[in-house]
């Protein structure tokens, strides 16, 4: 399994790739990075559209957390489930930007992992 902490704007977003070669992305981060109550989002992505898996991954005090993940490839959809009309209006501008650009970032990345790479350190 690896691990990548992507930097987005001024966040980062962690997306796993198994041995099987799937990517998938915890969203409870992405849901604290855009402001939104995990809860809801938790119970959502329950349903069997979602392709959702728990993955055991390390927290930031090393302890193993189970985690809930989506296939990358689902991402989007996710995202754009949420509508913006039904959060607070100070969370939208952040909403609509990972709508807009995080997948895309995100995909950018597994089809090509060192040039993402090579291009966030010419940007510093």
């Amino acid at each position: 399994m690896i691990i990548h902490r992507l930097p987005f704007h001024e966040d980062d977003v962690l997306s796993v790739k198994l041995p099987t070669g799937e990517v998938f992305v915890p969203l409870k981060g992405i849901c604290s990075n855009i402001g939104l109550d995990w809860g809801g989002q938790s119970a959502k992505i329950r349903h069997p559209k979602w392709k959702r898996k728990i993955l055991l991954l390390k927290a930031k005090d090393n302890s193993l957390q189970r985690t809930n993940c989506i296939p990358l490839n689902k991402l989007n959809a996710w995202l754009l489930s949420i509508n913006s009309l039904k959060i607070r209006s100070d969370l939208r501008p952040k909403l609509e930007q990972y709508q807009n650009e995080c997948f895309d970032a995100l995909n950018v990345y597994w089809k090509n992992p060192k040039q993402i790479i090579i291009n966030i350190n010419q940007s510093k």
